[in-house]
């Protein structure tokens, strides 16, 4: 089913609706003109945006987007009763209501780069069931034997799709490949989930152990490893690059949380920034920057990155805390600062400047997602989902 787009004027064509060029927060910084809309000379250059805002479904909020590298944009919707939910897709200059599986609940977690999108919807039977949609059809995948439910979370470009499936014992990781369902098992406990699947079908996820701990595995070749801990109890996994590094979190053995990154068989502490008293890892690139959330200090969570052992805290300045949401290939970093009056504003994290992408919405603002040519989704505080499109200018 095809919906106009809903902003008025709009004549179901999506249209930027303001050109920026935004103060960037970071050192070296100067104003210019007035003539330039508050653009600001920096050392790596002035950031230079388009926003487009993408409309959403009538009656329905954007509440999450994602971007694939060909610019191909997918976004969760609710309806402003809360009775229900719908996936939406926006190509071409089109949106796209994906419909559901029979129920009235629907929600979107990956897009790949051919624009196959999983997820789950509720079915008609009031179960919730994990779908795959491709040329314009939305495909129940089913669930393990002996489960009701089931959940996509993520998917390569080979279609090789992950997520968790019910079974009488508890919920598994699974994978879907070739029509059918695989059950990855567990690390010896009744329970373990999916997160993400790389280019070479590598498998990253958690699981309990016999002991009854949480731990972060990798899945490859018909394997199930632990990846153990940092000398605590726990592990979980955050996300895995094409090299097979993976990052997340871990007690040690005093009790603290740490981020950690596994590599060659071995889980390294990353530790925690200057004054921290906790860290998380929830993303690495292919150049191997990772990027993850750390607590400390009177603003609570603040984003971090790190690179070749180097800290460096995103803390963007505004009064607020920062939450980081997504990173690229370039080591571009997109979220969102909590605390400005209007609400959370969308940012923008490059070669140590931050550019506040929500400065003149008037209203609150999130970045979600960023592809590798740096287009950015999120959404505003009218519900609408909103599509950054950046470059450097001189």
């Amino acid at each position: 089913m095809r919906t106009s787009f809903n902003p008025s004027n709009s004549n179901g064509v999506i249209r930027p609706i303001i050109m920026l060029l935004v103060p960037s927060l970071g050192a070296c910084s100067a104003a210019t003109s007035a003539d330039d809309l508050g653009s600001v000379k920096q050392a790596v250059g002035t950031v230079c945006f388009t926003i487009t805002d993408l409309g959403t479904l009538d009656g329905f909020s954007v509440e999450d987007a994602h971007v694939n590298n060909q610019g191909q944009i997918v976004g969760d919707a609710a309806e402003t009763d809360g009775a229900g939910s719908r996936v939406i897709l926006w190509q071409r200059g089109q949106m796209i209501n994906l419909g559901t599986l029979g129920g009235e609940q629907a929600r979107a977690e990956a897009i790949n780069d051919h624009g196959q999108i999983v997820g789950s919807s509720t079915t008609t039977a009031s179960t919730q069931h994990a779908f795959l949609w491709q040329k314009g059809m939305m495909i129940d995948l089913g669930t393990l034997d002996g489960g009701h439910d089931s959940s996509a979370v993520d998917i390569n470009n080979l279609g090789q799709i992950v997520g968790t499936a019910n079974t009488a014992n508890g919920p598994h990781a699974v994978l879907w490949q070739d029509g059918a369902i695989v059950d990855l098992g567990t690390l010896g406990g009744d329970f373990s989930l999916a997160r993400h699947i790389n280019e070479r079908g590598q498998i990253i996820g958690d699981s309990t152990t016999a002991a009854g701990e949480g731990h972060a595995f990798l899945w490859e070749g018909g394997k199930m490893t632990d990846l153990g801990t940092l000398g605590g109890d726990f592990s979980a996994a955050g996300d895995i690059n094409e090299r097979g590094q993976i990052v997340g979190s871990s007690i040690t053995a005093t009790g603290a949380n740490r981020a950690f990154l596994w590599e060659h068989g071995t889980m390294l502490n990353l530790g925690t920034p200057l004054g921290a008293t906790l860290s998380g890892a929830s993303f690495i690139n292919e150049p191997g920057e990772i990027v993850g959330n750390w607590r400390g200090g009177p603003d609570g969570v603040q984003a971090f990155f790190w690179d070749r052992g180097q800290f460096t805290d995103l803390d963007a300045h505004l009064g607020s805390r920062t939450l980081a949401l997504s990173l690229n290939n370039r080591g571009q970093v997109v979220g969102r600062a909590v605390g400005p009056a209007e609400g959370p504003h969308a940012l923008l994290w490059q070669d140590g400047v931050f550019t506040d992408m929500g400065a003149g919405l008037g209203m609150a603002s999130s970045a979600q997602d960023i592809n590798n040519r740096g287009d950015v989704v999120g959404w505003n505080g009218a519900g609408h989902a909103l599509l950054w499109q950046t470059k450097n200018c001189q």
